[in-house]
């Protein structure tokens, strides 16, 4: 008799040591409850930096703002291509660098910038091999890919490949997938 009392006793103690040991369910969803709760936090704060509204740009009376620079269109008219028998939209604009670093122009313009013409797209041009384009649209043009200092202001040009009977230009300008403006405008012959 006193042995079985002796195994009973063993296997009681036993399984209340083993039982302490075990991690409860109570602890266990406690934890688990913890875990969500500090992912739905990191969750929410995600969501509230994501939905934080960026820079807005602006576009109005030719001048397009934005956090990193302005562009303002001066002026614009038809000049030779470097591709026989074409012709191409020289758009002419002041930068000004308004970030703390060095910007190209040209990644502004072409952040914000679309050109059409009749409906279609237009591509980005080239300068004249022949020659016929002035020192100053040259200079123009080069600096639409030389980088500005910052707080620095300089004269830019953006050509575009057109056709002459096509009508006029049409720039629209969006900030993402949002449209901030549009501009037409008409093409002059060579000056």
């Amino acid at each position: 008799m006193n042995k079985i009392v002796s195994s009973l006793l063993v296997t009681a103690i036993s399984a209340t040591v083993l039982t302490g040991c075990a991690p409860s369910a109570k602890h266990s969803s406690s934890s688990q409850r913890q875990t969500s709760s500090k992912k739905v936090s990191s969750e929410s704060t995600q969501t509230t930096r994501a939905n934080k509204k960026a820079p807005v740009a602006t576009f109005a009376s030719n001048t397009l703002t934005a956090s990193t620079g302005t562009i303002k269109i001066t002026g614009q008219r038809q000049v030779a291509s470097a591709f026989p028998n074409h012709q191409q939209l020289l758009i002419t604009y002041e930068y000004s660098n308004q970030s703390t670093k060095q910007q190209v122009p040209s990644d502004l313009w072409s952040k914000y910038f679309k050109a059409s013409q009749d409906g279609k797209t237009l591509v980005s041009g080239s300068l004249s091999l022949s020659g016929q384009n002035s020192d100053s649209d040259n200079d123009d043009i080069n600096n639409s890919v030389t980088p500005v200092g910052a707080g620095q202001h300089v004269t830019v040009a953006a050509m575009y490949k057109i056709s002459p009977s096509a009508g006029p230009v049409t720039l629209t300008v969006h900030d993402g997938q949002k449209n901030i403006g549009t501009t037409t405008l008409t093409i002059n012959g060579n000056e």
